[in-house]
């Protein structure tokens, strides 16, 4: 498949349109806000560009969930609560990280998100392979 059949690629239902697609100029990881190029980690969006991290050998990417009170876990459940359930990074080897927080609209997706945070760091663990095999 070549680069056009995948930037043209529809995400399948339930995808986050941003979610492991291929964005301009690379590879996108929407619920992280990161997208690679090459061996280099940018942000999506903010800027035409977005704004560069750093090197992806030695990255990883991480969730951390904040445990709710019972009361606040009620009014997630009933999409009421609007309290950051935590939070899911980047850290990058030279210590820079870059994070977002999780809110209670994210409780659907926690398993895409696990599953993109591992495809990152499936990505940056070939690259810091390569990088160390040179």
């Amino acid at each position: 498949m070549d680069n056009h059949d995948r930037a043209s690629r529809r995400p399948a239902e339930g995808e986050s349109p941003w979610s492991g697609s291929t964005v301009p100029g690379g590879t996108g990881f929407g619920y992280l806000g990161v997208r690679i190029e090459g061996d280099q980690v940018w942000t999506i969006g903010g800027s035409v560009h977005g704004r560069f991290l750093g090197q992806l050998a030695g990255a990883r990417a991480g969730m951390e969930v904040t445990r709710l009170s019972p009361v606040a876990a009620l009014l997630v459940a009933y999409g009421q609560g609007q309290r950051p359930m935590g939070k899911i990074f980047v850290t990058l080897a030279n210590g820079t990280q870059y994070q977002r927080l999780l809110r209670p609209a994210a409780v659907g997706d926690m398993s895409k998100i696990a599953a993109e945070i591992a495809r990152f760091n499936q990505v940056a663990v070939a690259c810091s392979a390569d990088s160390a095999g040179q």
